[in-house]
């Protein structure tokens, strides 16, 4: 497939939190969903579970640079 129809017809999944590239998987859209349904297949499961967490890191480093940004602005606030 072609890089337009794998973002149209697929979904990848990367194989580590902080690396991609070979051992990635890849399923039509049609496979996919009905694996995340059935939750039957012990290797998109893994893939499933790597993406969750990306996703929890993601989320806790935006809010962590959220509050980092107002306790640091919170100092600035004295130096005026």
């Amino acid at each position: 497939m072609c890089f337009d129809c794998k973002q149209k017809h697929g979904k990848k999944y990367d194989h580590a939190i902080y690396f991609q590239g070979s051992g990635d998987g890849f399923y039509c859209i049609a496979c996919d969903a009905k694996l995340t349904v059935t939750g039957t297949d012990k290797r998109h499961n893994a893939y499933r579970a790597i993406k969750a967490l990306k996703d929890e890191l993601e989320a806790w480093h935006t809010d962590f640079k959220l509050r980092q940004e107002v306790a640091e602005n919170n100092v600035k606030d004295f130096d005026h």
